[in-house]
């Protein structure tokens, strides 16, 4: 029923067949136009002057080979398992990506052809012949030397052992002294160090000289880690070789600054960690302010001309009052008339935060350094003592605090987010130029990770903020400033994405008959599929609506003045293309191209301001993120000029009992993103069925809410689409929106939830910690064991992490046997231990029929302590189970932006009259999705086939006979167990999943309902030797019945979890109390405390 609402929109585009040319500024370039008028309100995509343009990346079999064949190799392939299901080579039909370029014709917009990074299946490059060495240039950034040491490692995984290292930058290469061989043993703990093993250098000799040099030493793979300067540094290189006749050279440059300032990239590596640090600066400075009476808190920011750090730790830290960028055109009268208010009204200190930039447009810059960047004045300083003189001028008692943390945070080491993220940028690099292409640089473009030509970064302006776009607004929204300069319209900047109000969806692009357009890189899946499904959105309709949909009240938040670009129109649409298809992967039909509605502000309003009254419902796992969320709703509605926001105790059941609702303020909420935990109780209920979510729906009525946010997962979002059901059976019409925040990020479509990224953050710290006792301790194996019913949290921790020699996720069929094998070889094999992660959803999944595994890292460590003990061998097992800190934690400030960016649209969304939709990034845009059909598609999973199951494998360096093939049939059993009949993604085909050992002998485990008598040897002591087990058992019912009504917990019977582990010790006789609802969290963090 939820597939049949969905709309589905077929469209025909008619394309000027002549006007495909080519392109006399872009070698290897093909130019197609839109050449005939859309109607007017369509849902296509593209529109009358839209043009696609392809870019081809320079290729040495299309150009030059080598004339010994040194070149050629047609019997090694890329780094995979053997035998492992989820190769993830990149499909012939899906190795090019469609992202929105920067550059506009003359009418309507330029999208460009890239092609897809990620391993091919033919190396040109015989390994036993290359010869690559790595240069470092520019200022340090966290991460470089993670990207050094994923170079290393996938060179050598290649087949590769002649590596070298430029110590010196640039000016290294010519100076044989400078070279340093690089192995895996000598960069296998870099990770965690800041800088660089590789001294970086600025400027740089005659690029012939360097290409001569390089040649004389054999090399044939050249890999640059720098900034937008260095990017041309490697482009000039590639070009001296071609003059010089040195064809045969795969050139390579990854981009690094954190900056954020590299043409056409989302963004750079060690950008995010730059944020997380200066995030902490502002938080002190937050508390230097408000510790002082009339204190004011300076932070100046790198940023040479972007503000781009300034801009994201003011949004993470939340606290700041005033942001200043170089984009921005400044009044300094007005900015220090904003200042002095600032400090006559706010209750505590101000935070200012100003970039780096600011020295070149507030100042002027003198002179260069020897990289060719500006002398900037410190703008900091300079603001300082502008302060200082007006406050001196109006007799005002002043303190001013000033913080400059730039040099601190370059030589960070990177965090979780950046070390993931380097190590995909060295790997692609690494599978690029294997492959045989040269003169590329590899990054996340719209979303995708691609690879560019060198000329389109190099020769690009510095990429700078849009302050029309999202972020700004963001920030303006946070910050509450005014407009502070003479003029509020957009620097003239080439990169920034178009958010017009008229910009629009998806379409079918077929072109006149009676053939469609061949652009074979994108096959028959996109451009010539026959649907796009357009996933839109309800509009409020009912007794409760204030408006019809169409007409509404005018949005306060342009009072502002900032720029109305910002502004999203009613059919703001956004495209999402099908993912790529992998190697081993069988296309399904269904897989259309998806419409999807942009999130953002509009200009008109459904609901009249004074008139809401919103609520706040939490519901399933606690999250990192809760506060943060529920912080920015108040926020948001109090910008909006809703001053009624209630908050629920106890989840769903919590809605039932209005009298007990908190009236949240936002003087309560002000500092509430500072706590971990919740603000409000979390309920733990299942999804209400129909008939209650009839009676919560009437006692919404009955209270006159016309606007609910549940926070929550999966099953939150299946109650939310209840309560929608029931609204819409009743015709009642209230603003409905979910926020999706689980560690897990298992729910469909959206890229990750919020609370995932600090999950992964703190996930991988507890790997390292069990890889520091694991290695540090004889013989010693470390189990970790994280997330919940996806492999995702273990995944990306892993890859994150690095330090893992297993990993077992729900999606594999697993093999007891064939684990335990690979862990006594692997502890066989290795000098010191072996790390070990398994995903607590293994327990949905095992092949183990009429067995109850209960908590699935209990029992897959006795069942490793029991084979060890079998086959008398000397190992012990270090078991580390975090999930609670996990959870519990505060949230990172990728998660801080995120939560804070998802409150910002659930409110826009609402007060437009838009319901039963949840918020979530897609492909790097921030867009409105049905719930639904989030619910409809079943929790998701990890592609067994995808990129990111193969980087696993690589990793981790387990293949198939470790821990058994990905298996559809797991899914499936996934699927039955949760009753959902939605698909799950990333399951795209049936593997064969491998036979589970006739001989499976299984340790009971205490914790699950079986009898003491069940246990045996260590087990049994471990578990039923302690003091609670040992008690008198009626004193434990007793104990824990005055406990739970001590602290007042609720009546509801839903703890047989806990009730079942002591009915099997309690004799048959004695009675079994009627005990409130309880819920056992296990913390077992001694690694991490001995570490």
């Amino acid at each position: 029923e939820a597939l049949a609402s969905t709309q589905l929109a077929r469209r025909t585009l008619p394309i000027d067949r002549a006007a495909m040319c080519s392109d006399g500024g872009h070698a290897g370039t093909a130019v197609v136009e839109v050449a005939a008028a859309m109607p007017h309100g369509s849902d296509t995509h593209f529109r009358v002057g839209d043009r696609i343009r392809r870019l081809s990346v320079p290729h040495l079999l299309r150009g030059h080979r080598s004339e010994d064949g040194q070149g050629s190799c047609t019997s090694s392939s890329p780094p995979t398992s053997a035998g492992a299901a989820g190769s993830g080579l990149i499909g012939g039909s899906s190795s090019h990506a469609l992202c929105l370029g920067p550059d506009a014709p003359p009418e309507g917009r330029e999208f460009l052809l890239v092609p897809r990074a990620g391993p091919r299946g033919q190396p040109y490059w015989n390994p036993a012949r290359v010869r690559a060495v790595i240069i470092v240039c520019g200022g340090l950034c966290p991460g470089l030397n993670t990207v050094i040491r994923e170079l290393v490692i996938t060179l050598y995984q290649y087949g590769c052992t002649e590596v070298w290292g430029v110590d010196g930058g640039f000016s290294g290469v010519v100076e044989p002294e400078h070279w340093i061989p690089l192995a895996p043993e000598n960069v296998q703990h870099i990770r965690q160090q800041g800088g660089t093993i590789l001294r970086s250098g600025r400027g740089n000799p005659p690029h012939v000289e360097m290409a001569a040099a390089l040649r004389q030493r054999g090399v044939n793979q050249v890999f640059v880690i720098g900034g937008d300067g260095s990017q041309k540094g490697a482009m000039q290189i590639y070009d001296a070789a071609e003059a010089i006749g040195f064809s045969d050279l795969s050139v390579c440059g990854i981009p690094k600054t954190i900056d954020n300032d590299i043409a056409l990239l989302d963004f750079t590596f060690g950008f995010h960690t730059a944020v997380a640090k200066a995030s902490e600066v502002i938080m002190s400075a937050y508390v230097e302010a408000s510790c002082n009476m009339g204190c004011i808190s300076l932070v100046k920011l790198m940023g040479r001309h972007s503000g781009s750090i300034a801009l994201h730790a003011a949004m993470a830290s939340r606290h700041v009052s005033l942001c200043l960028i170089p984009e921005v055109d400044i009044d300094m009268d007005k900015c220090l008339k904003h200042i002095v208010e600032l400090q006559e009204s706010k209750r505590r200190g101000v935070v200012i935060v100003i970039a780096e930039g600011l020295g070149d447009t507030l100042l002027e810059a003198c002179g260069a350094d020897a990289g060719g960047n500006k002398r900037m004045p410190d703008a900091g300083l300079w603001l300082k003592s502008q302060i200082e003189e007006r406050f001196a001028d109006l007799g005002k008692p002043w303190s001013i605090k000033y913080f400059d943390p730039s040099y601190t945070i370059r030589t960070s080491e990177p965090n979780a987010f950046d070390s993931d993220y380097c190590s995909l940028l060295a790997e692609n690099a690494v599978h690029g130029t294997m492959a045989g292409y040269t003169g590329f640089c590899v990054g996340r473009m719209d979303g995708n990770d691609v690879m560019l030509p060198s000329p389109e970064v190099a020769n690009r302006t510095s990429r700078i903020v849009d302050i029309c776009a999202a972020d700004f607004t963001h920030v303006a929204h946070m910050t509450r400033q005014p407009p502070l300069g003479t003029t509020y319209a957009a620097l003239p900047c080439d990169h920034c994405l178009p958010m017009a109000a008229d910009t629009t969806g998806a379409i079918n692009l077929a072109t006149v008959q009676p053939e469609p357009l061949a652009i074979p890189e994108l096959g028959d899946r996109f451009l010539t599929s026959e649907v796009v499904q357009t996933l839109s959105v309800d509009r409020v309709a009912g007794a409760l609506a204030a408006r019809a949909p169409g007409s509404g009240f005018v949005s306060p938040l342009q009072a502002f003045g900032h720029c109305s670009a910002s502004f999203q129109a009613s059919d703001s649409w956004f495209l999402r293309a099908p993912p790529p298809i992998y190697a081993g992967a069988q296309h399904k039909a269904t897989e259309h191209p998806l419409q999807l509605l942009r999130a953002g502000p509009r200009l008109t309003l459904q609901w009249s301001p004074p008139q809401v009254k919103a609520l706040i419902v939490i519901n399933g796992s606690l999250c990192p993120g809760l506060n943060s969320i529920v912080r920015e709703l108040v926020m948001m509605l109090n910008l909006y000029g809703c001053s009624d926001v209630h908050g629920v105790h106890g989840g769903f059941l919590g809605i039932a009992k209005p009298d007990e609702w908190l009236d949240i303020t936002q003087g309560m909420v002000e500092e509430a993103d500072l706590q971990r935990g919740s603000l409000l109780s979390v309920g733990q209920d299942d999804p209400p069925h129909l008939d209650m979510a009839e009676l919560l729906m009437r006692t919404l009525v009955r209270e006159s809410i016309s606007h609910v946010y549940f926070i929550g997962g999966y099953g939150t979002h299946e109650g939310a689409m209840r309560l929608g059901e029931a609204s819409t059976k009743l015709g009642y019409g209230i603003s409905m929106c979910a926020i999706p925040s689980t560690i897990d990020s298992d729910l469909a479509f959206v890229d990750y939830a919020s609370g995932h990224n600090t999950a992964v953050a703190k996930a991988s710290k507890a790997i390292d910690d069990a890889y520091s006792e694991a290695h540090g301790c004889p013989n010693s194996v470390g189990v970790v064991k994280l997330g919940e019913h996806s492999g995702f949290l273990a995944l990306r921790a892993t890859l994150a992490a690095r330090y893992v020699d297993l990993c077992i996720i729900p999606e594999m069929s697993v093999s007891m046997d064939k684990c335990i094998n690979y862990i006594i070889e692997s502890m066989s094999n290795k000098k010191r231990g072996v790390v070990v992660v398994i995903a607590e959803g293994l327990k949905d999944t095992l092949p183990l029929a009429g067995t109850n595994v209960g908590d699935v890292g209990l029992w897959f460590t006795a069942h490793l302590e029991e084979e060890f003990d079998r086959r008398q061998l000397p190992f012990r097992v270090n078991y580390s189970d975090q999930s609670s800190t996990i959870r519990a934690a505060h949230p990172d400030p990728i998660d801080s932006i995120y939560c804070a960016c998802l409150a910002q649209h659930a409110v826009h969304g609402a007060m437009a009259g838009y319901t039963g939709f949840t918020v979530g990034r897609v492909s790097h845009h921030y867009v409105m999705l049905p719930i639904r059909e989030v619910v409809s598609r079943g929790r998701g999973a990890v592609n067994i086939h995808g990129n990111s199951l193969a980087r696993l494998m690589r990793t981790t360096h387990q293949s198939v006979d470790a821990a058994g093939a990905p298996s559809q049939g797991n899914m499936a059993a996934r699927a039955k167990s949760e009753e959902q009949a939605g698909e799950l993604a990333g399951s795209r085909v049936a593997v064969a999943s491998l036979p589970v050992p006739s001989r499976q002998r299984l340790l009971p485990n205490p914790l699950c309902g079986r009898r003491a008598a069940a246990c045996q040897g260590v087990q049994q002591r471990r578990y039923l030797g302690s003091p609670l087990f040992r008690a008198c058992r009626g004193g434990v019912w007793a104990f824990l019945g005055a406990l739970s009504a001590q602290q007042g917990l609720g009546s509801r019977s839903v703890g047989g979890a806990l009730r079942e582990p002591f009915r099997q010790l309690l004799p048959a006789a004695a009675p079994l109390p009627s005990l409130p609802p309880l819920r056992s969290r296990i913390v077992l963090s001694s690694s991490a405390l001995r570490c």
